[in-house]
């Protein structure tokens, strides 16, 4: 039998980080992984589209560890019983482990998904010879369309139906230069070239074999990411998130937040004490030249949640009027004052608003903590004053006199 002091089960963002995590703090470390190679999975559109190559992405996975001193096992991980992990070929004792299985893309029957390389492969092969029908009009659906053409299909009704209307339609008016767009239809795969973008499950058929506690949204983990089996985390798309804000359960599946996770379960693993806070499920996306992102909640979704709630909304430049620039839209909602969301939309510029507004969300930020917020300005690089100041003052604004 193996012995180790930290086995991590999986290999994508989460594992990754993981593993690396508590090797760098002293631990002896395997990961197992069904899978021989590493490649991150937000690229893959940009790889049908010939944006990079395959060798760009794809790295053997004793290439990403060597060096380390993390050992890599090729074997696929059954169940865990008494500190110990079962595998099809090995068991490996261990002191503690992480779980980070990762998702799997939900395929409507007749389609093919984009969750690997292998899949990319055969879209990429499938698009030389004809359009396809995507399903789900998700940010991975919109990029898929913005390459492809063809014809996107969204069941709600609008495309990026996360983000409030006034920003999905932006992108919506875009994008039908490129594709067909088709809002509030449910489509079945009928034959020919279609793609699934419906999203992602997590993946918790090791835990569930362990006995390990899981809900619809994955693998149930405390503030420490420790599961309900002793000296087992759990990190990544596979486990049940909670919103920072209404600490309910959702998905997240986002690369930023696995990756993150991979590290707090790493530095736990090897004798830290670190929290986990949540996700607010900050993202961005570029389609058809255009940067369109979130974090937290949209005006839509607070209302949803019965809050208290206000925005400010503004369109402005992206640096002054005597440089070449461009513009952004930026919304932010509050429950009373307390800001809860952030979207934008715009040239450029989008993934400072959103990363700013997601600390300030995670801080607890009001709006008069962002009308004082300190703000670096230089005419060739952004405009004063900061779009979040001049948001958070039409904010102020509606809300004195709503």
């Amino acid at each position: 039998m193996d012995s180790t002091e930290v086995v991590v089960i999986g290999c994508g963002d989460a594992g990754l980080s993981a593993a690396f995590t508590a090797s760098r703090r002293g631990r002896r470390v395997t990961v197992i992984s069904e899978e021989r190679v590493y490649y991150p999975r937000c690229p893959l559109p940009y790889y049908i589209g010939g944006f990079v190559e395959r060798g760009e992405l794809v790295k053997p996975l004793k290439d990403v560890f060597r060096g380390s001193g993390v050992e890599i096992v090729f074997d696929k991980a059954l169940r865990i019983e008494s500190g110990i992990v079962i595998c099809e070929k090995r068991r490996i004792e261990f002191e503690k482990a992480i779980i980070a299985t990762g998702a799997r893309a939900k395929c409507i029957e007749g389609s093919i998904s984009l969750r690997s390389i292998e899949d990319a492969e055969q879209i990429k092969r499938n698009a030389k010879r004809e359009s396809p029908v995507i399903i789900g009009g998700g940010p991975l659906g919109c990029e898929l369309a913005e390459i492809l053409g063809g014809r996107l299909v969204e069941a709600e009704e609008r495309i990026l139906p996360t983000f409030d209307p006034e920003f999905s339609r932006v992108i919506e008016e875009r994008l039908q230069e490129r594709a067909e767009v088709v809002t509030g239809k449910r489509e079945r795969a009928k034959g020919g070239f279609v793609i699934s973008a419906a999203g992602v499950k997590p993946r918790v058929e090791v835990a569930e074999e362990s006995g390990i506690k899981t809900s619809d949204y994955g693998i149930v983990v405390d503030k420490y990411l420790k599961t309900s089996m002793e000296n087992v985390y759990a990190a990544g798309d596979c486990i049940e998130e909670r919103c920072m804000l209404t600490k309910k359960p959702i998905h997240s599946y986002l690369g930023p937040q696995a990756e993150r996770e991979g590290m707090i379960a790493g530095v736990n693993c090897s004798g830290g004490k670190m929290k986990y806070r949540g996700a607010l499920n900050a993202s961005i996306a570029r389609i058809c030249g255009m940067e369109i992102g979130m974090s937290g909640l949209s005006e839509e979704a607070a209302r949803g949640e019965g809050m208290d709630v206000s925005f400010g909304r503004v369109r402005v430049r992206t640096k002054p009027e005597y440089m070449k620039g461009g513009t952004v839209m930026l919304k932010m909602v509050f429950d009373k004052e307390r800001l809860i969301g952030c979207q934008a939309v715009g040239d450029e510029g989008v993934k400072e608003i959103i990363n700013i507004a997601s600390y300030a969300m995670m801080d607890g930020a009001t709006v008069d903590d962002l009308i004082t917020m300190p703000y670096c300005f230089s005419p060739p690089v952004c405009s004063a004053p900061n779009p979040i100041v001049i948001c958070a003052e039409n904010a102020k604004r509606r809300m004195n006199h709503g």
